[in-house]
């Protein structure tokens, strides 16, 4: 079995980049969730309301950042799964086991991170999509395509006829709701505060939301491994007129939803809830593609590969700092006192911080180490014995 690490000069960098740019926005995302009951919120139908500066912030966030960042991830996630079954065909032993297992252990961490720190957690969610994955491992790319289309197609059905066309309105329980939370998340002891979300967060999220989480995700994982048979990366040269096609298309598309974003903002139409859902995803499917085309033209000139390189020490350490995030969030808002007290604005700088010090220290770590930490010890625990983490000298 090939137990050995992946060598420096069979990584495809551009994917390292393009996962370092779809941390940050991941951060930006969730970050609200980790100062405010953004995650309880959502779970009860009560609304957030935002003001000045704040209301000007939430719509550049839902505009470029909300739905844009978790749909690459996605994709990068079903790319590697690909890549990783078909490096370990090579081996001794069966790749669907060890895929199974890397999933398995990955569904550990998921659990553990969603129960004992964050309701916002995703890795369960991957790791549950990443096995179903198997199930289209045989398939033609055209029929990956088709199924692309129809969890495409779905899920934007379901949203729609799920959603209700008013707003929901603050009332007196919806701001008991959230005080509670932000008592309970202020004041309480460990077990306490671990007892509440599991009550009030955990249990929706694991036995309610995950299916739909599984089902919106899977459409991203088919296209990815998808990218990875016809070699979209490995050989981006030979794709290049297709991948500028993808960019212009995929632009045009986002003008739509962005545009009546900016219009709702001004006042200029009346909308509706479900309407300014729908445009905040049908915005995230087209500007996710966006984002990943406008990367990997950008990386055919060298200036901008000198640019962007130190993304991929970020990107290659994203399972590490994805994790770090929440234990730094953690710190500095439940242990520290702060949940609750600070806005969306103060937030914002506070990711940006945390985002500065991660690249710091994953150029660093790099330098000294193959891998990052948890990425080895998820790599040892899927092959059964302990991988070389130190860089030969």
């Amino acid at each position: 079995m090939n137990k050995n690490p992946t060598q420096s000069h069979e990584r495809i960098i551009s994917l390292d980049i393009i996962r370092g740019f779809a941390l940050i926005g991941i951060l930006l995302v969730n970050m609200p969730t980790f100062h405010t009951p953004d995650v309880l919120a959502a779970l009860n139908g009560i609304p957030l309301l935002y003001e000045g500066t704040d209301h000007l912030l939430r719509l550049l966030l839902d505009m470029f950042v909300q739905t844009k960042f978790y749909p690459i991830f996605s994709f990068l996630f079903g790319l590697g799964a690909f890549m990783f079954m078909s490096r370990t065909k090579k081996g001794l032993w069966d790749h669907h086991t060890l895929y199974k297992r890397r999933m398995l252990v990955l569904l550990a961490f998921g659990l553990c991170h969603l129960i004992i720190f964050w309701s916002g957690d995703i890795l369960t969610t991957y790791a549950l999509a990443g096995l179903l994955l198997l199930c289209f491992e045989k398939v033609k790319n055209k029929t990956l395509l088709y199924w692309a289309a129809f969890f495409f197609i779905f899920m934007t059905m379901t949203t729609y006829l799920l959603t209700p066309s008013t707003y929901p309105v603050l009332d007196a329980y919806g701001v008991s709701k959230l005080n509670e939370a932000i008592d309970m998340y202020r004041y309480s002891s460990f077990a306490e505060l671990l007892r509440y979300r599991w009550n009030e967060e955990v249990v929706y999220i694991l036995f309610l939301n995950t299916i739909f989480s599984i089902m919106n995700m899977l459409p991203w994982f088919l296209l990815g491994m998808y990218s990875g048979r016809i070699g979209l990366f490995k050989h981006s040269d030979t794709h290049m007129k297709w991948i500028q096609r993808v960019w212009w298309t995929s632009l045009l598309l986002s003008l739509f939803p962005l545009t009546y974003m900016v219009i709702v903002y001004l006042n200029g139409i009346s909308s509706t809830y479900v309407n300014d859902l729908l445009a905040v995803e049908l915005s995230g499917m087209t500007l996710s593609i966006w984002y990943i085309a406008s990367i990997v033209l950008l990386l055919q000139k060298k200036v901008w590969q000198k640019i962007c390189y130190p993304l991929s020490y970020f990107g290659r350490m994203a399972f590490t700092n994805y994790l770090t995030q929440t234990l730094l969030c953690y710190l500095i808002f439940v242990v520290g006192g702060y949940y609750g007290q600070v806005s969306l604005v103060e937030g914002t700088w506070i990711a940006l911080g945390i985002l500065a010090l991660q690249m710091i220290w994953s150029w660093l770590w790099l330098k000294q180490f193959r891998f990052g930490p948890l990425e080895w010890l998820w790599r040892s625990l899927t092959y059964g014995q302990l991988q070389p983490l130190k860089r030969n000298k």
